[in-house]
């Protein structure tokens, strides 16, 4: 029994602790590539990067959760994961503008059409999110959408860069290509998980048994 408990606390340790080597791993790279290899000012690296290596991190964990669902702690991971997205969101919020996103406003100061599939993929990917997390429905196909809709979020943020590697600071990848990528893996890691179990339809309202 002890040790049953040991190993209960170990893993819940763990599973605090993983959210944190993520955002360290993904944020320690956007710093790396934008500041130490790139000529991005140093004053940008406590929101501007710092939101590149949240945004990264959420895909990561959400894509982990996908992948181990029905797992001890992918529900927490997806929890996690769908937290780092909302400060995203918060941080985008306070830095869209066209001196911090160029590419994504027109010269008349309106949305791009890269601005617009940015935004429209990310509220689509926030809606889907917030449905996933009331367990409605057949997740699996959800969480397929999400990861579909991040992929395109963030190729668009990253557009036209992510096709131009001559512009790649030291070769580094652009980390909305690498968040395309991880969305990508998410998207596959729902329609795995769709097609590995039955897809059942719970009512608004009503406990789903399945666990994330």
């Amino acid at each position: 029994m002890r040790r049953l408990a040991s190993d209960h606390r170990d893993h819940r340790a763990s599973g605090r602790l993983a959210p944190a080597l993520v955002v360290a791993a993904t944020t320690g790279y956007a710093i790396l590539r934008y500041h130490v290899a790139g000529e991005v000012p140093w004053r940008h690296a406590l929101l501007w990067t710092a939101n590149k290596g949240l945004a990264w991190a959420a895909v990561v964990l959400l894509a982990g959760a996908a992948w181990r669902r029905g797992t001890p702690g992918s529900g927490r991971a997806w929890r996690d994961g769908w937290t780092l997205a909302a400060a995203h969101v918060v941080c985008s919020v306070l830095l869209l503008r066209p001196a911090e996103y160029p590419r994504l406003f027109a010269a008349d100061g309106r949305l791009s059409w890269a601005g617009t599939v940015a935004l429209a993929a990310g509220v689509a990917a926030a809606v889907i999110l917030s449905r996933r997390l009331r367990r409605l429905g057949t997740q699996g196909w959800l969480t397929g959408c999400v990861g579909a809709a991040l992929a395109l979020h963030s190729l668009a943020v990253g557009w036209p860069t992510v096709l131009q590697p001559a512009t790649w600071p030291a070769g580094l990848l652009p980390v909305s290509l690498l968040g395309a990528a991880t969305g990508l893996f998410l998207s596959a890691a729902g329609v795995r998980a769709a097609r590995r179990a039955p897809a059942t339809t719970t009512p608004a309202g009503a406990p789903e048994r399945q666990v994330a």
